[in-house]
């Protein structure tokens, strides 16, 4: 068992939802591992986890690379779900790693630190303009009727629409509830009518080099476009 590992027993306690486990530009001073439920990371704001980065569910650790080189967190981690989380203290766990062969160290070190800087990236990207990113999303998905009307089949909830983009389905409706009010789409049922695709095109251009932000676990991906085109290779 990794417990015993460490001279002191982990802390174990049950979390409800909404709670954030660690802060962004926050050094953490023990490391969290998620033993069951969900928890999501990205921007908390006002409350609310507003840009999405990924979710992850248990078993596993949440960025204990900060715990273990004492960096500040890239981003908040928010419990989405009641959660199961083991508190394991960083000097425990700093100490286990300073006993492994430099390889083990400086490898784990170049891999946190990358993953450090991905998430701090995307999510920098993703925090720039969510309205573009949201008026992007719609066009490249929009289907034109033999009369030339554009409009969106919403095939899935919002709540993954708003997963897709790296945002909460609360910001999403408000990106939306603003497109309506500027005149640029209209909502009919489960079908999103675009109003205005030269005003949304206009707005789409303002971060016109970021198309879709995916993620899945703990990997998460960028999607970039140079005149409106992907970019093939970089």
């Amino acid at each position: 068992m990794w417990q015993e590992l460490f001279p002191t027993p982990p802390v174990s306690k049950s979390i409800p939802t909404g709670t954030r486990l660690l802060v962004r530009d926050a050094v953490p001073t023990d490391a969290i591992r998620l033993c069951r439920g969900r928890v999501a990371a990205g921007q908390f704001e006002e409350g609310e986890l507003r840009h999405r980065l990924v979710a992850v569910e248990g078993p596993c650790w949440l960025d204990i690379g900060s715990v273990l080189f004492e960096k500040p967190c890239a981003a908040d981690w928010v419990a989405e779900t009641p959660v199961e989380v083991e508190f394991v203290a960083g000097d425990a766990l700093r100490q286990w790693l300073a006993a492994q062969p430099a390889t083990v160290r400086n490898l784990m070190r170049d891999s946190s630190e990358l993953q450090r800087q991905q998430t701090e990236s995307t999510l920098t990207m993703m925090v720039k303009d969510a309205d573009a990113r949201c008026a992007q999303w719609l066009l490249r998905r929009a289907e034109t009727s033999t009369r030339g009307a554009m409009a969106v089949p919403l095939k899935e909830p919002k709540r993954a629409m708003a997963a897709q983009l790296g945002v909460a389905p609360a910001t999403l409706s408000r990106i939306l509830r603003r497109l309506r009010e500027m005149g640029l789409i209209s909502e009919s049922g489960s079908v999103v009518k675009l109003v205005d695709p030269t005003g949304l095109r206009a707005i789409a251009a303002k971060h016109h080099s970021i198309g879709d932000v995916r993620g899945m676990g703990a990997m998460v991906a960028c999607e970039l476009f140079k005149n409106f085109f992907p970019i093939q290779s970089l």
